[in-house]
């Protein structure tokens, strides 16, 4: 029962990180270009730039967050591994459930490969990627190493 604290603060950590990266991403790196005369550019390298930093704000914030969360509350390593484990595999296998839901009702001639850049084109996730996949254990020792800090006083 003590894990539901962390991870409660986890995923509400994960959309302020997502909503607030994301609009800072699109004030960084503008997904249109103005050009005058009331005419707009699409830059794509922009979009690329946002689903970077939004990649990276999901993959560190939320876990430095949960860190300090497992050091503030004196859990051991092993309950912090648990508190970062399980929020980052449900998050993961919850996003890829819901695209593989909702691709072929969009993609005729679908195959499973074809799940994540629906996903990334398709929905709000665009930062969700195989590298983003793949980088959630990153997150786990990222909220470990926090976790073990020791603060001087």
């Amino acid at each position: 029962m003590k894990y539901v604290g962390g991870w409660f603060i986890i995923t509400f950590s994960y959309f302020v990180t997502l909503y607030l990266s994301a609009v800072t991403g699109f004030l960084i790196f503008p997904e249109t270009e103005y050009l005058g005369n009331n005419r707009h550019r699409f830059n794509e390298e922009n979009r690329l730039y946002v689903k970077y930093f939004v990649s990276v704000m999901m993959i560190v914030v939320p876990y430095v967050i949960a860190g300090i969360y497992v050091r503030i509350s004196h859990y051991s390593i092993k309950e912090g591994l648990w508190i970062s484990l399980v929020p980052v595999v449900c998050e993961r296998v919850i996003i890829f459930l819901l695209g593989l839901l909702f691709v072929p009702r969009f993609l005729s001639g679908w195959d499973i490969t074809s799940v994540v850049p629906f996903i990334q084109w398709k929905t709000k996730a665009f930062y969700f990627s195989y590298a983003y996949i793949l980088s959630g254990f990153i997150s786990v020792f990222i909220t470990i190493g926090v976790a073990k800090i020791k603060i001087r006083k």
